[in-house]
C-alpha cells in the first residue's frame, strides 16, 4: 500500500550537511514505498533556510515547509522572499519549540501578510508539559482559525491528549485537518489511542493524515504499528488507504 507522510524531517543529529540528510531521507522513502512526504523545516535545526532549501528542492517527492517564529521582526520578509521564490508548500508554527501563543498578536499579523499565498498552515498540537505549563489551550487554536477562514490549517498531532477536545473544535471548522504524526505511537500503551481512533471514526476518515514524525519515529516501524492498529481496530481498507494516503494527497498533491 503506497503512503503519503504528511509530518517528517531530516535528521540533523545523524547528518552534519543537509544535502546528505535529504539523500538518505528520500532512500528511506523508497525503501518504505511513501510517494511523498511533507518535509518540515525547523528552526531548532543547525542548518541556514538557504542550505535546507538546496538539499531538498530537486526532490520531487519532498513537500518543503517552512518554521515560521512569528516573534521575529524578520518574519514576514522571509515570508515574502522564499515564497514568492516558491521555494516551499506552506508554513508552520511551532509554539511549543519557539515559546510563543497562538493567541499572540506576532502569530495574527504573520498570517494577515501570509493568506495572500493561499497555502496551509502546520501548528504545532503537542501538549508536553512545558507547553501545557505555558498556557496551552485548545480554543486558542480554535479561534485562530476562525479569524482565518481562507486559510487551511493542519492541527499537527491529532493534539495529543487533548484529541477530543481538538475534535469537538475541528467539527466546526471546515478549515481545519489533522495529521496524527507521533502521538499514535507516544500513547500506544494508552486509553488515548482509543480516543485518537473515535475521532478518525468521527470524522469519517476525512480531514485526517498519517505522518511519521521521522526522524523521531522510524519510518519503518510507524507504517507498520500504524496498519497493525488500525487493522486490529477493524478500519476497512477503503478508510485506511484514506488515513494513508488519500487524505493527504487531495490536502498537499496539488501544491
Amino acid at each position: 500500500m503506497k503512503v503519503f507522510d504528511a509530518h517528517i524531517h531530516l535528521d540533523s543529529k545523524k547528518f552534519p550537511k543537509a544535502r546528505d540528510a535529504a539523500k538518505n531521507l528520500n532512500s528511506e522513502l523508497i525503501k518504505n514505498n511513501v510517494e511523498r512526504a511533507v518535509v518540515i523545516h525547523l528552526n531548532i535545526q543547525k542548518w541556514k533556510v538557504n542550505e535546507f532549501v538546496e538539499a531538498t528542492e530537486k526532490y520531487k517527492r519532498f513537500i518543503n515547509i517552512l518554521n515560521v517564529n512569528p516573534k521575529l521582526s524578520s518574519s514576514i520578509g522571509q515570508i515574502d522572499s522564499l515564497f514568492k521564490k516558491k521555494k516551499f508548500k506552506g508554513i508552520k508554527f511551532h509554539p511549543r519549540l519557539d515559546e510563543f501563543n497562538i493567541n499572540d498578536k506576532c502569530v495574527h499579523r504573520v498570517l494577515k501578510k501570509y493568506q495572500q499565498y493561499n497555502l496551509p498552515v502546520i501548528i504545532d498540537a503537542f501538549p508536553d508539559g512545558d507547553f501545557m505549563m505555558n498556557g496551552f489551550n485548545p480554543v486558542d487554536y480554535a479561534y485562530l482559525a476562525k479569524q482565518f477562514p481562507k486559510i487551511k490549517f493542519v492541527w499537527a498531532h491529532i493534539g495529543g491528549h487533548y484529541v477530543l477536545d481538538f475534535l469537538m473544535l475541528a467539527k466546526r471548522l471546515p478549515n481545519v485537518c489533522f495529521d496524527f504524526s507521533y502521538s499514535f505511537l507516544y500513547f500506544r500503551e494508552s486509553k488515548i489511542l482509543d480516543d485518537i481512533i473515535y475521532a478518525f471514526k468521527n470524522l469519517k476518515f476525512d480531514r485526517i493524515m498519517y505522518g511519521s514524525d521521522a526522524p523521531d519515529r522510524s519510518i519503518k516501524k510507524t507504517i507498520a504499528y500504524t496498519h497493525k492498529i488500525l487493522i486490529k481496530n477493524k478500519i476497512t481498507k477503503k478508510n485506511i488507504i484514506k488515513l494513508m494516503y488519500e487524505n493527504a494527497n487531495q490536502f498537499y498533491g496539488k501544491l
